[in-house]
């Protein structure tokens, strides 16, 4: 069922500032304490890290396209979100009780905040708007990822036993769980912020890039 009112006081379009938000709050990669759970120094003989492999493979987004799908709390509430990126463009989308389905589109126009649900878009005035690979932690090339000094573990989250790689470089701290059994990886903790993982794919269709030709530009009328 379309939604197509928002209650009194609700602007639609503030919707699109809080999923910038949450995807800056992932960005985020400052100093936070000790991690919990027992954690070594890996040896320099170790196999490539689960970290590395994954950046090779699944979020080397130069490369491949990326469809992931994953959910963290963000203002208290639990947000279930899918990221696309492929050559360059990026989407992510994401469902508000009130105003639908949103949808953040970042393509060779520009960037657009899209209000699925009412047919309507809005562009973006300013680069600091645009969704960017490069704004999100846990995109990491080959020479940042050297940048940091790793450690190995686990650690159990609601009942559930990870192995984690830590990275770590002066004070900042991004940890990648994965699974025991078949290092699938699971989840992701920077700061505060933790994002668990649901779904990853390369099926990526250029179309999710695209504003509807008859969707209505409500761009400088909000």
């Amino acid at each position: 069922m379309k939604q197509t009112n928002q209650r009194k006081g609700r602007n639609p379009w503030l919707v699109w500032m809080g999923v910038f938000a949450m995807v800056f709050v992932l960005a985020a990669c400052g100093p936070v304490g000790p991690g919990e759970g027992a954690s070594e120094e890996a040896p320099e003989d170790m196999p490539e890290y689960r970290v590395a492999a994954l950046m090779e493979d699944w979020l080397n987004v130069e490369e491949n396209p990326l469809h992931l799908s994953f959910s963290t709390e963000f203002e208290n509430d639990l947000l279930t979100a899918q990221l696309y990126v492929k050559n360059g463009m990026i989407r992510m989308d994401s469902q508000d009780p009130e105003a639908g389905m949103v949808s953040v589109i970042t393509n060779s126009q520009g960037s657009f905040v899209v209000l699925q649900d009412h047919g309507m878009y809005m562009k973006s005035d300013g680069e600091q708007d645009e969704l960017d690979t490069e704004n999100m932690s846990f995109f990491l090339t080959e020479e940042e990822l050297e940048q940091f000094t790793i450690t190995t573990g686990q650690e159990t989250i609601k009942s559930i036993t990870y192995d984690f790689e830590k990275l770590t470089m002066e004070g900042e701290e991004l940890t990648y769980y994965f699974l025991p059994e078949n290092g699938q990886w699971s989840a992701l903790k920077s700061e505060d912020t933790m994002m668990f993982i649901h779904g990853i794919s390369s099926e990526v269709s250029d179309e999710l890039f695209e504003i509807p030709a008859d969707f209505l530009d409500m761009t400088g009328q909000m």
